[in-house]
């Protein structure tokens, strides 16, 4: 089982290189034991890449040791797997920021500026009483 998982993810690895077409592999559709998931783990294993997130749940996200494929583990509210799956991408969408959030971020860094770059009053009488 594992070796076909395997032989997918480098079909899709080949499919990004070279059409730049994305892929996903959902582990939790699949029959895949504690012991295959923990073999599959073993051989993608980690590469440099690492992220955390809080969405319902932590998520967990690796690049594994081939650039391109992308662990990516969900947990729900009781720290049990929601969701895992195998991305083959540059980036998996999780980690990209919606274009709506980056427009209010946008003007709310504008707002911050615009706050902090106010004249600020000074008292004008030195002291003097």
């Amino acid at each position: 089982m594992v070796s076909g998982v395997l032989r997918e993810v480098a079909e899709r690895l080949e499919a990004l290189a070279e059409r730049g077409e994305c892929g996903v592999i959902d582990l939790k559709s699949l029959p895949l034991s504690s012991v295959h998931l923990q073999q599959l783990r073993e051989r993608l294993g980690r590469g440099e890449v690492t992220a955390q997130l809080e969405i319902l749940g932590p998520s967990e996200i690796w690049e594994t040791r081939y650039p391109g494929v992308w662990w990516v583990r969900h947990l729900d509210v009781t720290d049990r797997v929601a969701a895992e799956r195998i991305e083959i991408t540059r980036v998996p969408d999780i980690l990209s920021a919606a274009l709506p959030d980056v427009v209010t971020a946008a003007q709310s860094l504008n707002d911050d500026l615009a706050l902090y770059a106010a004249p600020r009053r000074e008292s004008t009488d030195h002291g003097r009483t």
